[in-house]
C-alpha cells in the first residue's frame, strides 16, 4: 500500500500534475511530504532574496498542503536531485512523483535535468508526469525476464490497488518486426518460432502473474524506446512501470537510458522502480 508521497513542488503546471496524480494515488490516511528545495542560503542572500524566498516558498507549500487530509512541508537547502533523494529516503516514502520541467527562483535549475539526476540517485519508486489526469484507468508494465521485472510488477499492482487500473505487461523482444511476421522467409520454420515465441513468453509472463491477477500479457518486437510508446497508446495507459535496472535480457546502462528517455518522453506518465 502507498501510504507516504513525497512530491516536490514550485508551483509550476507540471508540479501541480503531480499534485493531481498525488491525488488519486494515495490511499485513505495516506501522508503527503511536499517538498520545496531552496538554493544555499549564502546563494540565496547573494541574491538578496533569503528570507523572502524562504517565506514565499513556504506560503506555496502550506496552500498546496491545505488540499490534503494529512500534508507535511520540507523546505531543505541544496542539489534539488540530491536533496530530493535523501528527504524520501529519510521520511520513508513509498513513492516520488515529480513534474517535469518544472522552475525554481534560478532559470537554470529546472526539475527535467533533476528528474534525470533522481533515476540515479533516488532509493524509492520515481514517477514522472507531464500533465495532470482525472483518472487512472490502464498501466503498462515493461516487463522481461529476471528481478528486475518483480519490482515492476509489484509496483503496477501496488498502484492499481491504488486507483482501480487495469494491468497489461508488455514485453519487448528485440527482433526484426520483419523476421517476426515471415519467419520462414529467413529459413525459420513457422511451427519453431511459434514454440520458441511460446517458450519465451511463459518465461518472462509466468513469475509475474501471482504478483499482478488478472493482467493482460502482450509481446511486441523491436526497440523498446519504440515499442513501448506504442504500447501506451495501443492500451489507453496513462502510467508505464519499467525498471531502474535491467535483467538478464538488457545492460544495466542501456536500460537506464530506456528509464529516462520514457520519464521525458510522455505525455504519460513513467514510473521507474
Amino acid at each position: 500500500m502507498i501510504t507516504r508521497i513525497l512530491v516536490p513542488f514550485d508551483g509550476s503546471a507540471p508540479a501541480r500534475a503531480a499534485l493531481a496524480y498525488a491525488r488519486l494515488i494515495a490511499s485513505p490516511g495516506a501522508t503527503v511530504i511536499l517538498v520545496y528545495v531552496l538554493p544555499v542560503r549564502d546563494l540565496l542572500d547573494a541574491l538578496g532574496v533569503g528570507r523572502a524566498a524562504e517565506r514565499d516558498a513556504r506560503a506555496l507549500l502550506l496552500e498546496a498542503a491545505a488540499t490534503f487530509p494529512t500534508a507535511q512541508i520540507h523546505l531543505p537547502q541544496g542539489d534539488p536531485a540530491q536533496e530530493i533523494a535523501a528527504e524520501g529516503a529519510r521520511v520513508g516514502a513509498d513513492l516520488i512523483i515529480l513534474g517535469s520541467r518544472g522552475r525554481s527562483l534560478l532559470s537554470g535549475l529546472v526539475l527535467g535535468s533533476t528528474a534525470r539526476s533522481l533515476l540515479h540517485a533516488a532509493t524509492v519508486p520515481l514517477l514522472v508526469v507531464h500533465e495532470p489526469i482525472g483518472a487512472l484507468t490502464s498501466i503498462v508494465a515493461a516487463v522481461e525476464a529476471g528481478d528486475a521485472s518483480v519490482r515492476v510488477a509489484r509496483s503496477a499492482q501496488e498502484l492499481a490497488a491504488a486507483t482501480g487500473a487495469r494491468v497489461t505487461l508488455v514485453n519487448v523482444v528485440d527482433a526484426d518486426p520483419a523476421v517476426v511476421a515471415t519467419p520462414d522467409q529467413y529459413g525459420i520454420p513457422d511451427q519453431v518460432w511459434r514454440d520458441a515465441v511460446a517458450t519465451h513468453a511463459e518465461r518472462v509472463f509466468a513469475p509475474l502473474r501471482s504478483l499482478v491477477p488478472g493482467a493482460s500479457e502482450a509481446l511486441a518486437y523491436g526497440r523498446a524506446t519504440d515499442e513501448l510508446p506504442d504500447a501506451v497508446k495501443a492500451y489507453g495507459a496513462q502510467v508505464i512501470v519499467v525498471a531502474r535496472r535491467g535483467g538478464s535480457g538488457i545492460g544495466v546502462e542501456a536500460w537506464t537510458s530506456v528509464a529516462a528517455t520514457l520519464a521525458v518522453r510522455g505525455p504519460f506518465a513513467t514510473l521507474v522502480v
